[in-house]
């Protein structure tokens, strides 16, 4: 939830999970979270410095920069012993108490890999996908990743203080079908495609975006970075804020 003043300027965000609220801001919203306290009750509320859903969040008041990490949270991921006697036959099928454990597993990485370190999304994919016809060797497999996982527990996300008058972003979608349309001559597009939009913003005088494209046609990449350029303009009516977490 956006939280806006009566001039519509960002006042702070409050985001929720369950039955937990994780949000930021300056008085507006101090002020908001009193009063849902008040019609609510807080069990308990903490500052600066906390564990959110696994993630342990920590703003330098000095700097402003937020660091989120899940040392505890993947530290306590646990892979089931796996006897030499079964590790020797990698082709057969798991029991019900190993597909538990394949599940448990694939369960903890998601959550990791969701949060924080990109580099094993595609692993724990293709662990998830073992579950359709599961064997020795799956098992085997996600407990490497959960290994994988402790030797870089440390991994941190750090979010700097900028201002987003003068900064940027880069937004970045996955590939796939969904962006392409059928044409009357060829049918369905089968190729897939990624974008990705860097965009410098002007306070002002709104703000610039070059639009990429790659597919697995090259032509069709050509005529996308054809019609891409030159770089469209659009007004951007962001402002400076500040939270406080």
């Amino acid at each position: 939830m956006c939280i806006r003043d009566r001039y519509s300027v960002w006042a702070g965000l409050l985001a929720t999970h369950v039955d937990d609220l994780l949000g930021g801001g300056g008085g507006k919203f101090e002020e908001l979270l009193g009063k849902i306290d008040k019609e609510f009750g807080f069990g308990s509320q903490e500052w600066d410095s906390f564990r959110h859903t696994g993630k342990n969040i920590k703003k330098n008041m000095t700097t402003g920069e937020i660091t989120v990490s899940m040392e505890e949270y993947v530290e306590n991921l646990t892979a089931p012993r796996i006897t030499n006697e079964r590790r020797a036959n990698k082709e057969a099928s798991l029991d019900a108490k190993e597909l538990t454990s394949l599940r448990a597993m694939n369960g903890g990485l998601q959550w990791v890999q969701h949060q924080l370190p990109p580099d094993l999304a595609y692993s724990t994919s293709v662990s998830q996908s073992n579950v359709s016809d599961p064997r020795v060797e799956h098992l085997i497999y996600a407990q490497n990743l959960i290994g994988k996982a402790k030797e870089h527990k440390n991994f941190k996300l750090v979010f700097r203080s900028h201002d987003l008058n003068t900064g940027g972003f880069v937004a970045i979608s996955d590939a796939g079908l969904g962006g392409h349309q059928e044409t009357a001559e060829e049918g369905p597009v089968r190729s897939q495609g990624g974008y990705l939009v860097p965009t410098k913003l002007l306070p002002d005088t709104g703000s610039v975006a070059a639009f990429l494209c790659w597919t697995g046609v090259p032509d069709e990449s050509e005529e996308w970075f054809a019609a891409a350029s030159p770089p469209r303009r659009s007004r951007s009516p962001m402002r400076t804020t500040r939270c406080s977490i």
